[in-house]
């Protein structure tokens, strides 16, 4: 059986995630696949619909109409909200509500760019 061969940019993100589904590769990979597979059927994500689009809301109402809105990284803007969602929708914790997760937020988005400029 033929399996995906990650690229060579995954090999970062080993220190930090671990040999899981998104830096394993070959047969290891399509075994951790088929396990998560089951949580992203259609049924499922229709759960979370809800989330996506509040936190799409928060993201727009978060520019503010009566100044010029400029984003000089849209990375960081969309992370942000991102990292929102997939943690409301996986761990049910709402990020947009503590400032306390600000260094993980910024941690994300600096290996993030570390990886993206390798």
């Amino acid at each position: 059986m033929e399996h995906t061969v990650k690229g060579y940019e995954y090999k970062f993100f080993h220190p930090w995630l671990g040999d899981g589904l998104l830096t394993s590769q070959g047969a290891k990979w399509h075994q951790r696949r088929k396990i998560l597979t089951p949580a992203f059927h259609f049924s499922i994500l229709k759960e979370f619909v809800k989330t996506f689009i509040e936190e799409g809301n928060r993201a727009v109402k978060s520019f503010n109409p009566a100044e010029e809105s400029i984003i000089e990284d849209v990375m960081l803007f969309t992370s942000h909200h991102t990292l929102n969602a997939i943690c409301e929708t996986s761990m049910g914790i709402s990020l947009s509500d503590f400032d306390q997760f600000q260094q993980y937020r910024q941690t994300i988005h600096h290996m993030g760019k570390l990886v993206f400029n390798r």
